[in-house]
């Protein structure tokens, strides 16, 4: 059973303050994966973003943890890391999670859920199920394009993680499936691009830092093209000529709206 902690305020403020506020419950996710023998240790990679809903409850999409491509495997463990600034980073580790306790994975909602013991004092996210319409603004935050450096001892340096923020309106709203058998489920659209790294990251209010909805994934459409040539003075790619194609593109970017994952968080006793 869950246990209920400390949760965000929900007053009105600033952008940036509600942006601070939720650095403290939104984490990147790392992979440490058991090297094969002979060799020892672990292999690690950033997977993605994701956020605290109680003090012991952590979610984030299920493509993070269980990509088709580089899916999860027995004994896969992970850390969730906040880099905070002028103070020492959060982390949590949950070592080799047992599917089905540890770690809960809906695949038809693109969701999952990570138990994390030993919590201590952590805080969570406010939760919202209200309406979301058109025009509305909307922010996100996360841990795009994550990257991992090691020092020559092999610890893990954390100067690859940025946190980082954007904010802009809903563009649209209307359902998709996350796979051929699945319920369609309620899509959050924006015109700002999301990025790797960001699935699985809150999308909030703007002025109360309530989540909404999750990062889920970007697409773009070709708008038109056209051919150009470069100027003789430019340095060119290697085996590349000097005339090239160039598109334009509308990118937009979805998050699947929280009522889709209501049914589950409501069985970990998670309300908002």
């Amino acid at each position: 059973m869950s246990v209920t902690g400390p949760k965000l305020p929900d007053n009105r403020r600033m952008f940036s303050t509600v942006v601070n506020d939720l650095r403290h419950v939104v984490f990147s996710v790392i992979r440490d994966r058991p090297l094969a023998p002979p060799d020892s240790g672990y292999a690690s990679v950033a997977l993605g973003t994701g956020f605290f809903v109680q003090r012991d409850l952590f979610v984030t999409c299920e493509h993070v943890l269980n990509h088709s491509a580089d899916p999860h495997r027995d004994g896969d463990s992970y850390r969730l890391i906040a880099n905070l600034t002028g103070s020492a980073p959060r982390i949590h580790q949950i070592r080799s999670p047992r599917l089905g306790f540890d770690l809960n994975l809906y695949p038809e909602l693109d969701f999952a859920v990570l138990h994390v013991e030993d919590a201590g004092d952590q805080v969570s996210a406010r939760l919202s199920y209200e309406e979301v319409a058109l025009g509305d603004e909307i922010g996100i935050t996360g841990y795009p394009l994550a990257q991992l450096f090691k020092d020559s001892q092999g610890n893990l340096q954390l100067n690859g993680l940025i946190y980082r923020c954007s904010r802009g309106v809903v563009t649209g709203r209307y359902e998709i499936t996350a796979s051929p058998t699945s319920a369609p489920l309620p899509l959050i659209e924006t015109n700002f691009m999301f990025v790797s790294g960001n699935s699985g990251g809150p999308i909030f209010c703007p002025d109360t830092g309530k989540v909404i909805g999750m990062v889920k994934m970007v697409w773009w459409r070709k708008i038109a093209e056209s051919l150009h040539h470069a100027e003789t003075n430019q340095q060119l790619p290697f085996g590349g000529g000097a005339e090239y194609l160039s598109a334009v593109l509308a990118i937009y970017s979805g998050g699947i709206k929280l009522d889709a994952f209501r049914a589950a968080l409501e069985g970990f006793g998670v309300t908002p």
